[in-house]
């Protein structure tokens, strides 16, 4: 842990310091959880940020700058991913306009060209006032778009499922079949996607699906729960079986499982321009909650 953004680079502050860390204790993860639930509140927002998420891959780099008067939290930051890792941060509302989110920016920047990267993606929650002007101020360019997507449980309806199609939950043995189909579905190594799912499978907070032909597992996706509810991830058919409803089938069953838990909250992200993911999100049962903006800004 260190600090590299002293109080003089703040205009209006007598003592705020931004400091680095790759990790925070339970005190410092209260701090920022409190932070990002009063501005969440106070601009009716829901920021894809949180102190410690879980299902980070291994080896991800992950770098968190904390932002204080004092000994008062005010401002936060997170650094995630390579080679151009997505940047989110906010500040208190009592304390904007007096340099804070430039110093968090300045300090996320220091660190991404200490790596090598050549830049960043700063993620803004499209209807915060604040964010995307932010992003542009700082010479950002707006790359593409995210929907983060809420179920309207009263309008999920599961389709009839066809014989011998089965759904199961999965386990750590069957580690290469979801190695296996994730790869073929995302265009990956598997070299590159075992460590991902070997790791996924040993957490608590993170729980696989397959659904499987009589002769082969042809799909599976990944969720995680959450403080603030349950996010599907990593859902992936096989590139041959595609466009046959199979998608349709795992994901519906999927969420027929987690409400048969008494899990309402379910949330999925897909980017705007993806008109077949979309549509097919639509049909299950989801709305459009949020839009997050991806904004490029070179270090």
């Amino acid at each position: 842990m260190s600090n590299i953004v002293m109080s003089d680079e703040v205009v209006g502050l007598d003592a705020f310091r931004v400091i680095r860390t790759s990790g925070l204790a339970a005190a410092e993860r209260a701090a920022v959880d409190g932070l990002i639930e009063l501005v969440d509140a106070h601009e009716g927002l829901r920021l894809p940020l949180m102190a410690e998420p879980p299902g980070l891959p291994p080896g991800m780099q992950r770098e968190l700058f904390l932002g204080y008067e004092g000994e008062t939290l005010v401002g936060f930051a997170s650094l995630e991913g390579e080679p151009d890792a997505e940047l989110c941060g906010l500040v208190h509302p009592a304390y904007r306009r007096r340099g804070i989110g430039a110093a968090l920016l300045a300090a996320a920047r220091s660190t991404g060209r200490e790596r090598g990267a050549p830049g960043c993606l700063v993620v803004c929650d499209e209807a915060s006032p604040s964010g995307p002007a932010f992003a542009v101020a700082a010479g950002g360019q707006r790359r593409f778009a995210e929907y983060r997507m809420l179920l309207d449980v009263a309008q999920f309806r599961p389709p009839a499922a066809p014989d011998g199609l089965q759904f199961r939950q999965a386990g750590a043995a069957d580690l290469e079949k979801l190695v296996r189909v994730t790869a073929a579905a995302f265009g990956d190594a598997e070299e590159k996607v075992r460590p991902l799912i070997g790791r996924w499978l040993e957490q608590p907070t993170e729980r696989f699906y397959l659904l499987a032909l009589p002769e082969e597992v042809i799909g599976s996706l990944r969720v995680s729960f959450l403080s603030a509810g349950v996010y599907i991830n990593t859902f992936g058919i096989l590139p041959h079986l595609q466009g046959r409803g199979y998608g349709r089938q795992l994901l519906s069953r999927t969420i027929a499982a987690l409400l048969a838990e008494g899990r309402t909250n379910i949330y999925i992200e897909v980017m705007t321009a993806n008109a077949n993911a979309l549509a097919l999100y639509r049909a299950c049962g989801f709305r459009e909650f949020t839009t997050y903006g991806f904004y490029y800004l070179a270090h």
